[in-house]
């Protein structure tokens, strides 16, 4: 007998399944923060963060006239601003350090 549902299909009903999804996707998610931590945690990490953020334009205006180049601009913008996020919401102390640590460096 053949069905239509691959033999991975994800059963939404069953709670151990569900569960299991959860625990995974926490862990991934710890796992990402634990390795954007050990980025911001160095001097070395904090100066490739913040060199990939300003090559993202989260440091510059965005707005030009012509619109491509708009949205191309805006595609970097959408790479760095949700990593910009995470690192003030999870590591402020290392961000303001991050900040300090370019400021001294562009004197």
């Amino acid at each position: 007998m053949t069905t239509n549902e691959p033999d991975n299909a994800f059963d939404a009903s069953d709670p151990s399944k569900i569960a299991q999804r959860v625990s995974r996707a926490k862990r991934r998610e710890a796992e990402r923060l634990d390795g954007l931590r050990q980025t911001m945690d160095t001097p070395n990490g904090r100066h490739f963060m913040w060199e990939l953020l300003a090559q993202c334009g989260i440091f510059k205006g965005s707005f030009v006239p012509d619109g491509l180049v708009l949205a191309f601009q805006m595609g970097q913008r959408n790479v760095g601003l949700p990593l910009l996020v995470d690192i003030q919401n999870n590591f402020n102390t290392q961000y303001m350090k991050m900040v300090s640590e370019a400021q001294e460096n562009s004197k």
